[in-house]
């Protein structure tokens, strides 16, 4: 079908399995020939952060936005970006559908994240550990795990890849990175099939063609 669907879907797959310089470049495509549907540029934006490219990222969400149906769905996608982002400030808009709680210990955490104080981090911390699991989502994990809270942060992450989303992407954000030194990420990546997909197609993730390089790569 010519209809930019192939290229979206294959660039969540790569997304998926770490292969995000190609996840990127087929989300482009898809963005080009699908501009209309909300989840193309919002897949696309959320490609461009796994791929340390933020700024890039931000028009995109905003053109995401923009093709919201309705407030309430926009409201979730501007949410969507300050915590894609972590912006904290623009969390503070009340219109965003966050829990108070939530919007305390996201905000609070990145603040602290940019702080350098070790017991802002630490409370940080403690605040995103105390969410329900319900809101301790990617944002959340990747918080963690640039608080050097690495192993909360890998836990986290474990839970959210058994989901259809976000799924094994969770762990590909350049801030994620620390999770794949955890001891218990190899065992994990089996168990989502991802070693023997890299195997079969003998591919790797991005993160294995960087020094220094996770330990599981040395298993693919």
């Amino acid at each position: 079908l010519d209809c930019g669907c192939e290229y979206h879907q294959y660039g969540w797959l790569l997304m998926q399995v770490g292969r995000i310089n190609e996840a990127v470049d087929q989300l482009r495509q898809a963005n080009d020939m699908l501009a209309l549907y909300v989840y193309t540029p919002l897949n696309l934006a959320d490609a461009l952060v796994a791929a340390g490219k933020p700024d890039e990222a931000a028009p995109v969400f905003d053109a995401a936005i923009a093709l919201a149906p309705n407030a309430p769905f926009a409201a979730r996608l501007a949410m969507y970006k300050a915590t894609s982002l972590g912006n904290a400030d623009a969390l503070g808009d009340p219109a965003m559908p966050l829990s108070p709680e939530a919007r305390v210990a996201l905000s609070n955490g990145y603040r602290a994240a940019k702080s350098g104080n070790p017991v802002a981090k630490a409370d940080a911390v403690r605040a995103l550990l105390a969410l329900p699991p319900d809101q301790q989502y990617v944002p959340a994990s990747r918080l963690l795990a640039d608080l050097r809270a690495t192993h909360q942060a890998f836990e986290v992450a474990v839970r959210l890849s058994a989901l259809e989303y976000p799924g094994p992407a969770t762990f590909w954000y350049p801030d994620m990175r620390p999770t794949l030194d955890d001891p218990g990420f190899p065992r994990e990546a089996e168990r989502l099939g991802l070693i023997a997909y890299w195997k079969t197609t003998r591919t790797k993730p991005d993160v294995c063609n960087k020094a220094p390089a996770p330990a599981f790569c040395r298993a693919i």
